[in-house]
């Protein structure tokens, strides 16, 4: 049967979508690119350990060696180490499959040790051998906390001998629809809090002890208290996160599967997903994918200085399906940072090498977690394809020139012992010297750590370890935060502000905040700028109207980005966005508020992109999004004359008419209107006789 399709707007639709739409320098070989490095199933043979080791390429001055491999190790996942420099791993026979109910996992976490110091590992304690997929591992001073379907655990270790007598969970369900997607890559921030990864189209929804539940759907990223407390999300969207790291300013960084291979995230920032539309706009990325495949993960920093000065601050990500490490420097614009992709930092003449994950070892050395397989794909090849290998796994060592960190035991130090080791190169043993402190000496290091912040000798590294660990254990003045938000040295007024990110708002802070914004470091000015989100008002408003101004989009980006997201926020502030809609705006000013009103779901909001419509007009990918907020929160006994109003617009030409009742369209949907509603009556036939006009034989009708 065929009928006309204006007379249906959901089908309209269709027809106005077609109407709106009519580097790297590298050293590659044959050896380590197409032909069998092209095949989802690789058509090699496996290599022993010393045959895969023979076919790497690394560059001049670099040695890679064995660190471990099957039998000791199987299937490496995620890898991090604790606070005596050991080495924990995640390892995983069952993958790609979830246990099924009432069968034993058999899945371990390992602890790998050199005990004499020749750079690779000889002594292997299982700390589990009953784990489903495990992927997030964090050693604490008490056990480890780890992922395994389908839940976040604590294991206790009270006596420390490696065999944890206790096992609860702390977070969970998880989804595991995909397994290739999942509660990952966990590491501890400054704030204490652990940072982790969720994945690709798992959906879950979960709670800390104080019952508060986040739900997250596929990629995101999210974090919570060591002692499960509580959860929150952090960034939304990503198609399937797999790595984080934090640098020296405090900034954390993610590689995607899908969108980017770098990210610097921005807390509460939307990212690029799979049928994911930007309504403000997604965050901005470091750098876009080229020569990358879709399937990067285990992105680390080199944050040490064992490594030549142009391999010093860079990230290092794995690329499963090329084989490769990849190795991108960056560069600084205010407070953005560009990637620009350097000469990869390993490849291999091995298909098989699956570069899973990759992390900074306190020895200055950089760790590869080797998935050795001849399958690595989820969907272009059979879960049970009998080519995918089930107990080679192998894990590699790069080093410098035999450049190395002196072994320490941070798990045996008192409090001046490890405030002494806030100052060394290695970010990672910084961190952890930072959680011993913390974690296990307590309250009795306060005294030495305020010393530390006394000592007008104390480096700004060693500063900005000791501030956090006073925070974290509640010591942290306000006399003693107010100077660090005033210091001379900028790193130390960027910590301080990232501290009072995590504070209940203060409004005695709040005139530190506006002046930080005019900071000469831009780093500074962002995290000030981000703080305003804490202290909705008008005047925070125009402050951040203030950062746009002066701030050029497509330089520093994530500024600019970040001052949209503070102005959305703020005006997600009910009795604010009344406040701010009684001022008189220039069209400048107006054009910026419209542009995050977009993201505002508020009838105020609606009546402004109303009147802001009818006066000026928005980007064409912003016009659907203005309406359809137009439509969902405009109060009904006004709907029909603004839709009247919209699309009799005389002035706008068909496309944008098009976008208009697109964007109406999907508003009423939202509020719970029928896709049919006789709102629509007068305008669904004017619009598409205009079309055909404009696009003469298209196809007006639909077959049901």
């Amino acid at each position: 049967m065929k009928r006309a399709l204006f007379s249906r707007p959901s089908f309209i639709l269709l027809l106005m979508v077609l109407a709106v739409a009519c580097t790297q320098q590298s050293r590659d070989d044959s050896n380590t690119k197409g032909g069998p490095f092209a095949e989802n199933i690789r058509p090699t043979e496996p290599r022993t350990p010393e045959e895969e080791l023979k076919g790497f390429i690394v560059p001049e001055g670099f040695e890679i060696t064995l660190f471990a491999s099957e039998p000791d190790i199987d299937k490496p996942m995620n890898l991090t180490f604790d606070a005596k420099g050991r080495m924990w791993v995640t390892q995983s026979f069952e993958y790609p499959f979830p246990t099924g109910p009432g069968l034993k996992s058999t899945d371990k976490l390992t602890i790998l040790e050199d005990t004499n110091g020749d750079g690779k590992a000889d002594k292997f304690t299982v700390v589990s051998d009953t784990m489903n997929i495990p992927i997030g591992i964090l050693p604490t001073s008490d056990g480890a906390i780890s992922f395994s379907i389908p839940y976040v655990y604590k294991l206790t270790d009270a006596d420390r001998n490696d065999v944890p007598e206790n096992k609860r969970v702390m977070f969970g369900p998880f989804g595991y629809q995909d397994t290739h997607g999942m509660v990952s890559n966990f590491i501890r921030g400054y704030d204490g809090w652990v940072h982790a990864c969720h994945g690709f189209t798992n959906r879950s929804a979960f709670a800390g002890a104080d019952g508060d539940t986040i739900t997250l759907v596929s990629g995101n990223t999210f974090r919570f208290r060591m002692d499960g407390s509580r959860v929150e999300q952090l960034t939304f969207g990503q198609v399937n996160p797999f790595g984080l790291v934090f640098d020296l300013f405090g900034y954390v960084y993610s590689t995607d599967s899908h969108s980017s291979p770098l990210y610097q995230l921005i807390r509460g920032a939307d990212y690029p997903h799979f049928g994911k539309v930007p309504i403000m706009g997604f965050g901005p990325d470091m750098k876009s994918l080229a020569d990358e495949a879709t399937s990067l993960c285990g992105i680390t920093q080199y944050a040490d200085v064992q490594f030549p000065k142009e391999f010093q601050g860079n990230f290092f990500i794995g690329d499963v399906v090329n084989s490769r490490v990849h190795r991108y420097s960056a560069t600084w614009k205010g407070s953005s940072p560009v990637g620009t992709s350097e000469v990869d930092f390993i490849k291999s003449e091995d298909p098989w090498f699956r570069p899973v994950n990759i992390k900074l070892g306190p020895d200055g050395a950089l760790y590869v977690a080797d998935f050795y397989n001849a399958i690595i794909g989820h969907y272009e090849v059979p879960l049970n394809h009998p080519k995918r290998d089930k107990r080679r796994g192998r894990i590699w060592r790069i080093a410098y020139k035999g450049n190395k960190n002196e072994k320490v035991d941070l798990s045996t130090m008192g409090a001046e012992e490890l405030i002494a080791k806030l100052d060394v190169d290695n970010l990672p043993t910084r961190a952890k010297a930072t959680d011993e402190l913390t974690d296990r000496v307590g309250t009795a290091a306060v005294d030495a750590l305020k010393n530390t912040l006394a000592d007008s000798n104390t480096s700004g590294r060693k500063y900005i370890h000791a501030m956090w660990a006073l925070y974290r254990l509640n010591a942290l003045s306000d006399e003693t935060l107010k100077a660090s938000i005033t210091h001379s040295d900028s790193l130390i007024r960027i910590h301080g502000l990232r501290v009072l990110v995590e504070k209940a708002p203060d409004q005695s802070y709040y005139e530190l905040i506006t002046q930080a914004l005019n900071d000469k470091s831009p780093h500074v000015q962002r995290v000030a700028t981000e703080l305003l989100m804490k202290y909705p008002s008008t005047q925070s408003l125009q402050a951040a109207l203030d950062i746009l101004h002066k701030t050029k989009s497509d330089y520093d980006n994530h500024l600019y980005y970040t001052a949209r997201l503070t102005m959305r926020n703020i005006l997600r502030n009910e009795a604010v966005l009344k406040e701010a809609l009684t001022k008189t705006y220039d069209e400048t000013d107006a054009a910026l508020i419209a542009g995050v009103m977009v993201d505002v779901p508020l009838p105020a909001a609606a009546t402004f992109l109303n009147d802001y419509m009818s006066k000026y007009s928005l980007p064409a990918d912003k016009v659907p999004s203005a309406y359809r907020q137009i439509a969902r929160f405009t109060p009904a006994a006004q709907l029909q004359s603004v839709i009247d109003k919209a699309l009799g617009n005389s002035q706008a030409d068909v496309n944008q008419r098009s976008l208009i009742y697109k964007g109406m369209v999907e508003g009423l949907e939202q509020r719970g209107q029928k896709k049919d509603t006789k709102l629509f009556e007068k305008w669904a036939p004017a619009l598409a006789t205009d079309l055909l006009k404009k696009y003469p034989g298209s196809d007006l009708t639909d077959s049901d």
